[in-house]
């Protein structure tokens, strides 16, 4: 694959990188989270693992590629790990650092890729 998609701007390369940055350490905060530090005391822990990784990782190969819709995605689907975090934060006190975080990452993660996709649609949309 491609380091970057051809043709982007400065501000969309930043924005690219920042949200695939925050999505990557989502997902490594995920898998230390529930893999290592505190995995659930059910018997099927890596299953509820690959449940809470799984929809982060299906819009990655678009993102990889700069594809504006996969970025989308992924920022809707940072809404519901911060739904998570939050309610995390504030009803497990053990674990109330890891949620925090999961809260700003996924905030970022939104942020981030909205705004890549609409300078990224811009660029498109100016090249035609």
């Amino acid at each position: 694959m491609k380091s970057s998609p051809p043709g982007l701007g400065n501000l969309t390369r930043i924005g690219r990188n920042m949200s695939l940055g925050a999505l990557l350490s989502l997902l490594l905060l995920l898998v230390a989270w529930y893999g290592w530090m505190a995995p659930p005391a059910l018997s099927f822990g890596p299953v509820v693992l690959v449940l809470f990784l799984l929809p982060l990782v299906l819009p990655l190969p678009g993102m990889m590629q700069g594809r504006p819709r996969a970025f989308i995605t992924a920022s809707l689907l940072a809404l519901i790990y911060l739904a998570h975090g939050v309610m995390e934060a504030y009803g497990s006190p053990a674990e109330r650092w890891f949620a925090l975080v999961e809260v700003m990452l996924s905030l970022f993660l939104f942020a981030a890729g909205l705004t890549f996709a609409r300078l990224r649609r811009r660029e498109i949309d100016s090249q035609q």
